[in-house]
């Protein structure tokens, strides 16, 4: 109960004290999933489909919905599992494999290796600039 309290406070004075800069994170968090979400739209129409926007939207939102509540780390295979069984009904069989497999890497593997370039950075190169 006491971390609860501690985040609930703290959640409360994010709002309270500067609630421009609130607003402001919501707006990019917003921005950020709209972003995120759009890669499907892409992938999806430079595979020759027509799909609406809105209902490939509605679909990443029930797939990120899920993968927060799954209990594998990352939830690996969940997501993959719900986004091909979602996106199935909007393109062919043959082309849900590399539509689900060009999605993860796009979402999530490439923002991993420059997280791991920019880490490699700032940990080796930072430190030899320090010592000079």
């Amino acid at each position: 109960m006491r971390e609860l309290d501690l985040f609930s406070s703290g959640f409360t004075g994010y709002f309270k004290n500067n609630p421009g800069w609130a607003a402001l994170s919501v707006v990019c968090t917003a921005c950020f999933l709209v972003l995120l979400f759009s890669f499907s739209i892409v992938l999806i129409r430079a595979l020759g489909y027509q799909a609406r926007v809105l209902t490939v939207l509605a679909f990443q939102v029930v797939v990120t919905f899920f993968m927060y509540f799954t209990p594998t780390p990352g939830a690996a295979g969940v997501a993959e599992g719900g986004y091909g069984l979602l996106f199935s009904q909007l393109v062919r069989k043959q082309d849900i494999v590399p539509l689900t497999l060009s999605w993860r890497l796009l979402t999530i593997y490439v923002g991993v290796v420059i997280g791991i370039v920019v880490l490699y950075r700032e940990l080796f190169h930072r430190n030899r600039a320090d010592r000079i």
